[in-house]
């Protein structure tokens, strides 16, 4: 759980020094409480990405010269907020804003700042939670909307009978009429209308050229060797994401009989295994030539898969322990190395 202090230096290091002047003055600070409560529904590095995304708009309200002309706070009511709100997305984000014909507002931005005023909205519903529930704000949620009844009356629609007659829309269960698109989905006030168009990469032969290319920087002296192409292999053959590559174990290939396929976390699932990936048997050779030579050379103990398996066996080892992939210097390779020098 992170401290006061620790969140005003956070605050500090991203540069809002009025939050820590206010963390000072306040220990109850709700931004202080938010984080925390965070912790218990978010992993850390999201609670660290929604601060980072809320702490500039609070800055911007306190600072800004017309908010403070009209003397806006945090707290006002849920209308003065959405107008606030609005005008920071515009003004910061480059949102256009146009109304929804079920309630709340429809927001398009550009492609550089969807994720920004993504963060800022979630954000922001979480934190007027939070304080709603902690009892320091006294309104209702300012992200919120209550828009049943208009979907209601959208499913009411009027419809054509095969007679000619109108007649009251059936429930969508029924099956008899076409279902419903008009209701909404969420109760978030403002929406972003984001079109995701995956980007799918054709080019068979783009494994091999990333391989070819890795082996070539090896004869130039850099850097390069069986762990780097048994994890760029696993990386096209499963589809997994690099952080749970990383986090693979010999207890999850070995639940899998130590053949073409592991046991691995996926994301939100709390560091549990929920999947397999399931790779080549060209790339089960791979990791067994890695393990036996490069991994054997930077592992505490020096030991080979058989050693290890050998010492699971007298129950002097946990296999669930023990990552596959190390760092040079024998400690548990990290996607953030990986991004970095790879």
């Amino acid at each position: 759980m992170p401290s006061y202090s620790c969140c005003a230096r956070s605050a500090a290091s991203h540069g809002y020094p009025y939050l820590v002047f206010d963390c000072q003055k306040k220990l109850h600070l709700p931004l202080i409480v938010f984080a925390k409560d965070a912790l218990t529904r978010l992993v850390p590095s999201s609670v660290q990405k929604y601060l980072t995304g809320i702490l500039p708009w609070f800055t911007w309200l306190e600072t800004d010269p017309w908010q403070v002309r009209a003397n806006h706070r945090w707290t006002d009511s849920p209308d003065v907020l959405r107008d606030v709100i609005r005008e920071y997305l515009v003004s910061k984000l480059q949102c256009r804003v146009r109304d929804h014909p079920l309630g709340g507002e429809f927001l398009q931005t550009t492609e550089a700042c969807v994720n920004p005023v993504r963060i800022l909205l979630a954000s922001l519903k979480l934190f007027y939670r939070v304080a709603i529930t902690h009892g320091y704000y006294h309104h209702t949620n300012p992200l919120s909307g209550s828009f049943t009844e208009l979907a209601e009356a959208a499913r009411r629609e009027m419809v054509q009978d095969t007679d000619g007659s109108l007649r009251h829309k059936m429930p969508d269960r029924s099956g008899v009429d076409a279902p419903s698109r008009a209701g909404r989905l969420t109760d978030s006030y403002f929406l972003l209308k984001d079109e995701w168009v995956p980007q799918v990469v054709t080019d068979i032969t783009l494994p091999q050229q990333i391989l070819d290319g890795g082996r070539s920087c090896k004869k130039q002296g850099k850097d390069w060797g069986l762990r780097e192409e048994c994890l760029i292999s696993l990386l096209f053959e499963t589809g997994a994401r690099v952080s749970e590559l990383m986090a693979l174990t010999l207890g999850d290939w070995k639940r899998r009989g130590l053949k073409d396929s592991a046991w691995a976390r996926n994301k939100g699932s709390l560091k549990r295994r929920a999947k397999f990936v399931c790779f080549s048997e060209d790339t089960v050779k791979l990791l067994q030539k890695y393990i036996n030579t490069e991994r054997m050379a930077v592992d505490a103990h020096h030991w080979q898969l058989d050693d290890y398996l050998a010492c699971a066996e007298q129950q002097e080892v946990d296999l669930d322990e023990i990552p596959i992939f190390l760092s040079k210097r024998g400690t548990p390779w990290t996607g953030p190395s990986f991004r970095t020098n790879y």
